[in-house]
């Protein structure tokens, strides 16, 4: 079996997780031979994922272009392009992007098999708007949703309208 890996840019599948939030899979564990994620996220103004966990997943974050900010087990840190932060399994975490320009990251997470997610969000386009079932989706991934948005929890949701 081949260890080399070339990612064909028309081979990757994208994914818009809210209006705020574009998700391209780079590598996927569940089509390859391989044991992570890699995604590309595009974070708009006030974009990021609700505070949550991976039970079984690493995530490692480089900011290629902008900067987010990140909650992290309680702490803040401000996350610039061209810097990296690592967030092991079991920790609750969430990031944000406070500036008008969007903010780009790619995404390692060891190990793979997130991508399910997505997809079913995407075969399911109502589900998005029952909160409820996204958490109970991601818990089939072994993710644990434990709050909204940081765009919610600090107040700031309605400045993106």
């Amino acid at each position: 079996m081949s260890t080399q890996l070339v990612v064909d840019r028309n081979q990757t599948r994208s994914y818009d997780y809210d209006p705020t939030l574009h998700i391209e899979y780079l590598v996927s564990a569940s089509e390859r031979p391989m044991p992570l994620d890699m995604v590309e996220s595009r974070f708009d103004y006030l974009g990021g994922p609700p505070l949550h966990l991976h039970r079984e997943q690493c995530e490692t974050d480089y900011v290629i272009e902008g900067e987010l900010e990140y909650h992290i087990n309680g702490e803040t840190f401000v996350v610039k392009s061209g810097g990296c932060i690592h967030i092991p399994k079991q920790t609750p975490h969430a990031s944000i992007n406070l500036q008008s320009e969007p903010a780009k990251i790619i995404s390692i997470l060891t190990p793979g098999g997130f991508e399910g997610f997505f997809q079913t969000l995407d075969s399911l386009p109502t589900v998005r708007e029952n909160f409820d079932s996204i958490v109970s989706i991601a818990k089939r991934y072994g993710v644990e949703i434990i709050g909204p948005p940081l765009a919610i929890s600090l107040g700031l949701a309605n400045e993106s309208s």
